[in-house]
């Protein structure tokens, strides 16, 4: 098994352990994203030819398009992801009987902060398949904005799902949040559309793990 996030920078005990097992696995190309400094690109390209992927600059369909030309699998991407598509209409249809209309927003409660997400990532699924509106603006937040506890209040929604790391601290900090006033006269919490939940289910961006994040997300939702 390769650990991917805690190493993205392409340094340290992880990434080197990953690039054992690359050599070993022998592959023929490498996908990797842009982000990857050129000290760690190189250390690829022994391994294989490298193709970069952008990352901020294209969403996961992007993503998955440039992959598939490199490999020649255009055709096999189109028709994944208008299936894709319908899927998503379908679970969006159902989720939206349930609570369609609704603003929702995500949090995130770590060990020494919080934060709060945008249109990519986390966000994918509600805002662009489900088309959720939040009650900040998207586009102001690519990817997240770490925020402090009194600041919350303003990220209130009708719903809140509300990502807990999993670690002591995280839930502590999750603990003593609750035990607030502002959290008690949150509109969220009032109405009992309060949604917690890992750090798992949403934080891979990839076809793969979006396709799982509908099935999820149409669960926990509908």
């Amino acid at each position: 098994m390769t650990r991917l996030h805690s190493c993205e920078e392409g340094r340290g005990e992880i990434w080197e352990h990953n690039l054992s097992m690359l050599k070993k696995a022998g592959p023929e190309l490498i996908f990797c994203t842009d982000l990857l400094n050129e000290q760690a690109k190189s250390q690829l390209q022994e391994i294989a030819p490298i193709i970069s992927i952008s990352w901020l600059d294209a969403d996961w369909r992007q993503q998955l398009v440039q992959m598939a030309e490199a490999a020649g699998q255009l055709g096999d991407a189109a028709a994944w992801l208008s299936q894709y598509s319908k899927r998503a209409e379908d679970i969006c249809r159902k989720v939206n009987y349930r609570i369609g209309g609704a603003t929702v927003n995500i949090w995130r409660v770590m060990d020494a902060e919080y934060r709060i997400y945008g249109a990519r990532n986390a966000g994918a699924v509600l805002y662009r398949d489900f088309h959720f509106a939040a009650t900040h603006q998207l586009e102001d937040h690519k990817v997240f904005e770490t925020v402090t506890r009194d600041e919350l209040p303003q990220f209130d929604a009708d719903a809140l799902i509300i990502m807990v790391d999993a670690s002591f601290h995280a839930e502590q900090e999750w603990q003593v949040l609750q035990a607030t006033r502002e959290w008690r006269e949150l509109s969220a919490v009032k109405a009992g559309r309060v949604y917690k939940i890992g750090t798992d289910k949403l934080f891979e961006y990839s076809a793969w793990s979006h396709n799982r994040a509908l099935t999820y997300l149409g669960q926990l939702l509908s």
